[in-house]
């Protein structure tokens, strides 16, 4: 079994990322995106076992969920520079908790 440490605090990730360039966020959720394609079947059967759903309703779950990561990379490359509130909204709906647990 795999534990990861918890996610830092909002304004303490926030301080890490405003420092990393567009492409640098594009490449980090480009690899994310790659990543949960490499896991796609353990991923899917983890979400089955977890909350009960068939084995095909998760597979599609995964595939949607992480092709935000995809979409997100290529519109990190676009970024504008405006800034919409104080903490990564970002980070706020990845951490909460939803019913399509890897949407974002």
């Amino acid at each position: 079994m795999c534990v990861h440490p918890p996610l830092p605090h909002p304004p303490q990730a926030f301080s890490t990322w405003r420092e990393t360039t567009a492409k640098e966020r594009s490449d980090l959720l480009r690899r994310w995106f790659e990543l949960c394609n490499e896991s796609h079947d353990e991923l899917a059967r983890i979400l089955t076992l977890e909350q009960g759903k068939p084995i095909a309703e998760s597979m599609g779950e995964i595939g949607y969920g992480s092709s935000f990561f995809e979409w997100f990379s290529e519109e990190a490359r676009r970024i504008n520079g405006d800034v919409s509130s104080k903490y990564p909204t970002g980070l706020l709906k990845l951490t909460g908790v939803t019913n399509l647990r890897i949407k974002l």
